[in-house]
This record gives structure tokens, sequence and C-alpha cells, in this order.
């Protein structure tokens, strides 16, 4: 199993990303001792500061903690619907790295980076930073299929996204999480959404 939090107020106005405590592979056993870490990882220091800089009070920050069916993924990562850094918005990118994506969300390792035309999905690249000359970890398929739900995904909550998603062994890809993302203006508050293919 995968055990995460959910926490009122997190991907609002404030992202609250990494701040909290995941633990991946929790066999049956060890679901009270996981449970225990991501629900006490509230507490840690850097969280009460983010929460503190954030002007926001515990009161106003309950958590709760998900029990989740773990997905055996072969290639994982995040979809950013446009540049985060708001240098070219005529883009998304595709980070992407072989196995679970804890790795490439806690900045363990460097993914491999595809950029895709936004009015052209079957027209994109990969970047060289991180990739050498290893072959794309998706297909080319993939790549145009995962660019179209991206922005099908931009377009239902009205505003640039955050999306982790992974390759399952079998093909489906599964959509994790999609967030807001904070760098790009909008006039839309969003929620946190589990979607999934």
């Amino acid at each position: 199993m995968a055990v995460r939090s959910s926490a009122v107020s997190e991907d609002g106005e404030c992202s609250f990303a990494g701040q909290y405590q995941t633990v991946l592979e929790v066999q049956q056993e060890q679901l009270i001792a996981a449970y225990l870490n991501v629900l006490a990882s509230k507490y840690t220091p850097q969280a009460l500061a983010y929460r503190i800089h954030s002007g926001l009070s515990d009161d106003e920050t309950p958590m709760a903690v998900m029990v989740l069916e773990m997905i055996k993924a072969v290639a994982s990562g995040v979809v950013y619907t446009i540049d985060p850094a708001l240098l070219d918005t005529t883009h998304l990118f595709i980070h992407a790295v072989a196995g679970q994506g804890e790795a490439l969300v806690s900045g363990q390792v460097i993914p491999q980076i595809l950029t895709v035309d936004r009015h052209n999905t079957l027209r994109h690249r990969l970047e060289d930073e991180g990739s050498g000359a290893r072959p794309s970890l998706l297909t080319e398929e993939q790549i145009t299929a995962r660019a179209d739900q991206a922005l099908q995904i931009e377009s239902h909550f009205g505003r640039a996204q955050d999306i982790e998603w992974a390759l399952t062994k079998s093909g489906p890809m599964m959509f994790l999480q999609s967030r807001p993302l904070h760098s790009h203006p909008s006039n839309t508050r969003t929620n946190t959404a589990e979607i999934s293919q």
C-alpha cells in the first residue's frame, strides 16, 4: 500500500508540496506505524514553519491519512501543463523516471524531460539534460496520449496543472494526483484531484 496525507488547505492558496511524509510499499503489518509516521509529519519543524509562514493555524489544517493500493510502476513522473518558470507558454513538459516517482519528487534523480507542443501534441522532443543517450522511457503514442490527457485535465480545472502519473507494467497510464501549478496566474481555485484512467 501507499500511505500519504491529504490536508485541508493543501493545494489551495498554498501547495504544501513535500511538507508531509508519504510511505510507499507498506505491508499490512506495517500499516499502523506508517499511518502514525504520516500523521506525525504534520508537526515536523519544516511543516510547522511552512504553516506559520503561510499564516495558517493548526486548526485550519486538519489532515487525513489515505491508504491506497500501491501501483507497480515501470515508469512514472510529472506533467507540467505549462513551464513552471513561465518562460515558455507554448509547450507542456513531461518529466519521467524509471520505476516509482518518489526519487523524482524528492529530487534524488534527474528525469528525462519531454517537451510537447501544446497545439500539436504529436510534436515533441526529448531534452538532452539528464537523459544522455538513453532512449525515451515512453513511446511516441504514450507521449501524445499523456499530453492530450494532461491538457484535458487542465481544461477541466481551468488552470495550469502539476500532474503526477505512473505507467503500469500491463500498459495503462494512471493519474495519481493533479494540483494547481502555483506559478501560473488563475482566477480559479481547485483542490487536489485523485483521477485514474
